[in-house]
């Protein structure tokens, strides 16, 4: 009986049907130094369709593709690393100014609302004097978590800095932004952290209702989580509220 090529393996698939299955399947690993990154594939649907000749080209095809990858997986590692806070995981300052400035133009473009949270732990001074700055760090850590968990995908969490992080929300305006802001402050308020309870004050601003710059969306921002952490904390102030 016919046997099938070193390297290529023959899948069987039952009687043929209306649709055409695999008969013959070739799979060359695509590895590196550094050990394998992936799997090159080729079927047909003919019985035994592969030689030793195919598995060479392929076995070269198959090295050179290893290297690509390899080298696109790299550049993609050191980007992402460049882009994240090394403490929360979560995007960076870096990645927020640039990330700000592409929302806030396809925000003009479109004529879509963008909204911008900037989010302070109160106290958060106090946490580390009493428990340690470990636990500071934990703290942070696990606000980043919840903080990502809950905007899911309708927005993106950076850390501005220190215990302040920033929202984006693209397609938000100010007042769905501001009740946003406000499920966040309740559910943080809510949960248990290494340091008992935390509470967090927030300043929500929005383009293009109060800024049309990025330089500017920020200081609105801010200006109205300054404002929040003057009437008490753990409260939310939205933009034009900032400016009574």
């Amino acid at each position: 009986p016919e046997t099938a090529p070193v390297g290529a393996a023959s899948l069987l698939a039952g009687e043929p049907g209306p649709g055409w299955f695999l008969r013959s399947i070739m799979v060359v690993p695509l590895s590196t130094r550094a050990g394998a990154v992936g799997l090159l594939v080729i079927g047909d649907k003919r019985p035994y369709a592969f030689s030793e000749h195919h598995l060479h080209t392929l076995s070269v095809m198959a090295g050179q593709a290893a290297v690509a990858l390899a080298n696109a997986l790299l550049v993609q590692s050191l980007e992402e690393s460049a882009n994240t806070d090394g403490l929360t995981g979560v995007y960076n300052h870096r990645y927020f100014i640039r990330r700000a400035a592409r929302e806030i133009e396809r925000a003009r473009r479109s004529g879509q609302p963008l909204a911008l949270i900037m989010l302070d732990v109160d106290n958060f001074k106090l946490i580390n004097d009493r428990f340690g700055h470990q636990v500071g760090d934990e703290v942070l850590c696990r606000l980043a978590g919840l903080l990502c968990r809950a905007v899911g995908e309708a927005g993106v969490i950076c850390r501005y800095g220190g215990e302040e992080f920033a929202v984006l929300l693209p397609g938000f305006d100010a007042r769905r932004a501001g009740e946003l802001a406000e499920r966040l402050r309740r559910l943080v308020e809510g949960h248990e952290f290494p340091a008992g309870t935390v509470r967090v004050s927030m300043g929500v601003a929005a383009c293009p209702r109060d800024a049309l710059e990025v330089a500017e969306l920020i200081r609105k921002a801010d200006r109205a989580l300054y404002a929040a952490k003057q009437a008490g904390k753990n409260r939310v102030v939205v933009g034009l509220a900032a400016e009574r």
